[in-house]
């Protein structure tokens, strides 16, 4: 760009020196006309060196530019890292903590031995002392039968949300147990206490269909019934009882069956029985 303008102005001395000749300019003139354009030249090359050192400078940092944002891009990058590595530990700590609390809690809450879990002063039913010891003690049971006892339990003292939890942790974890016929109707049966019939139909089908041949099919049969008939399903659920009085004519479940088709005003239907 610098080379370009002193060209520029050499033609435009040239020109106007030739037009001063044409005008039969002095001689002294055409010195003084000469030793301006001098030094113009000179400040023109001044120029053009400052010019290109500028252009250097302003290369160099660009450079210095570049390797800087690369580095805090870098560093980012790993602060980042950093940090999600401090997070991770930090919910590491806060498990093994809340573990270790729980292992505690156990250990001061049946210190000694010497006082069953169910003798205990804050094990009173539906308390939340109960819920949480117990669901305590189930996370510490490691078998099936351990797991099955406690909501068992829990069952009995009419705990339904927490034996549900007992039951459906035998279910997700030992789904080949022998007890997972039973587990699955007591999963229903606390469903149905709850008022949850949706779930409790779920539940007692699921007994049915999944285990057949268990001794729980006429009692899953019969409260399937029931559950149809709570949630104003009155076509299935009677059909559930009849089928239950035809599969299983002589069970107490039959018997039952018959008392609640005849309160709801239904004639049982007469069949050859499959099963006995």
């Amino acid at each position: 760009m610098h080379l370009m303008s002193l060209r520029i102005v050499r033609g435009l001395t040239f020109i106007f020196l030739a037009s001063l000749l044409a005008g039969c300019a002095t001689s002294g003139a055409v010195k003084s006309v000469q030793s301006d354009v001098g030094r113009v030249e000179d400040q023109l090359h001044l120029l053009s060196r400052q010019v290109v050192s500028l252009d250097s400078l302003l290369q160099a940092q660009g450079a210095e530019s570049h390797r800087v944002w690369v580095e805090l891009s870098t560093d980012g990058d790993d602060v980042k890292q950093r940090v999600q590595r401090v997070e991770a530990k930090l919910d590491e700590a806060a498990r093994r903590l809340a573990d270790l609390s729980k292992a505690l809690e156990t250990v001061r809450l049946y210190s000694g031995g010497k006082m069953a879990p169910s003798e205990h002063p804050s094990f009173s039913s539906g308390s939340a002392d109960t819920a949480s010891v117990s669901a305590l003690r189930r996370s510490l049971i490691s078998d099936e039968q351990g797991i099955y006892d406690q909501a068992s339990e829990d069952l009995k003292k009419e705990n339904y949300p927490l034996a549900a939890s007992g039951f459906s942790q035998l279910l997700e974890n030992f789904p080949k147990s022998d007890l997972a016929d039973d587990a699955r109707y007591w999963l229903g049966e606390c469903y149905y206490a709850q008022g949850d019939f949706t779930r409790a139909i779920e539940a007692f089908q699921r007994v049915i269909t999944d285990y057949p041949d268990s001794e729980k099919v006429p009692a899953a049969m019969l409260k399937l019934g029931y559950a149809f008939l709570e949630v104003n399903d009155r076509t299935n659920g009677v059909q559930r009882l009849r089928e239950l009085m035809k599969d299983y004519p002589k069970s107490e479940e039959a018997a039952q069956a018959k008392k609640r088709l005849r309160d709801l005003g239904t004639a049982p239907k007469s069949g050859t029985p499959k099963r006995r």
